[in-house]
């Protein structure tokens, strides 16, 4: 399953370049390369296989790079803020969670009991706490791939996962029985894909601010000319008209007089 989560970003450039025609540059592509290299590294310790494993983690993997993807599109398809957004959504993916959770979570029943745990009051007041945290977290989540990109929101997520590594190592320790160096070569190489994807995109950003500036000052140039070019044009037409009249003055006249 870890492996198929790393597989998310691949996934999300594919789409994007196939159906939204988003295409990624070679060393932005790059750089996420080497920061996949190092979470696999830090986080891939026993790979297994299963076929039904494999089918719901690769339906895993497509439908969440898909709904990414959709998070950055619709809004800005149809002008909506995060907020917005969140709110038309929110509804339909409360009703398909109820419904995943009755048919998926076993120890789910309704004589009192959650998992073995009796329910009380504070217990209901941590599922709430827990429902609020959701929200929040899916809140910033929209409002992220919303102002960047469903890929940086990826890398943000791995960005997370290494510093949970890096805060459990020195808050409990290193663990017995894991390769610890082997952890901290794989940080290490993923920082610095991180570091490599944070100046690439700003480099993507920058010029497509002058691209951007070059766009609109091309416009305004054009603005400011087309009113001249008019005006002038109203000129010429309006002299070649008074030319006409005169020659046709001069015409009658002559005729007239012979």
């Amino acid at each position: 399953m870890k492996m198929l989560k790393l597989a998310c970003i691949p996934a999300t450039v594919a789409i994007q370049s196939i159906l939204f025609a988003k295409y990624a540059s070679n060393r932005l592509k790059f750089s996420l390369f080497i920061l996949l290299v190092g979470v696999g590294i830090t986080t891939v310790t026993d790979v297994q296989y299963h076929p039904l494993g494999i089918m719901f983690g690769v339906l895993g993997m497509i439908s969440t790079s898909l709904s990414q993807i959709w998070c950055s599109e619709f809004p800005e398809r149809y002008k909506m803020s995060p907020t917005q957004f969140l709110h038309a959504t929110i509804g339909y993916q409360a009703v398909w969670a109820g419904i995943a959770c009755l048919i998926f979570e076993n120890e789910l029943n309704w004589t009192g009991t959650i998992g073995g745990i009796t329910t009380s009051f504070p217990l209901v007041e941590l599922i709430i706490l827990s429902c609020l945290l959701g929200t929040f977290s899916h809140l910033f989540g929209n409002a992220l791939i919303y102002y960047s990109s469903p890929v940086t929101f990826q890398v943000v997520g791995h960005a997370k996962t290494i510093g949970i590594i890096l805060a459990s190592y020195f808050i409990f320790g290193e663990p017995e029985g894991q390769s610890v160096l082997k952890s901290y070569i794989g940080t290490i190489v993923s920082l610095g894909g991180i570091i490599d994807y944070s100046i690439q995109k700003q480099k993507e950003i920058r010029q497509k601010k002058v691209l951007l500036e070059s766009i609109v000052n091309e416009e305004s140039n054009l603005l400011k000319i087309l009113p001249e070019w008019h005006f002038k044009r109203s000129v010429v037409i309006t002299r070649v008209m008074i030319s006409l009249g005169i020659m046709s003055l001069l015409a009658c006249s002559i005729y007239l007089t012979f």
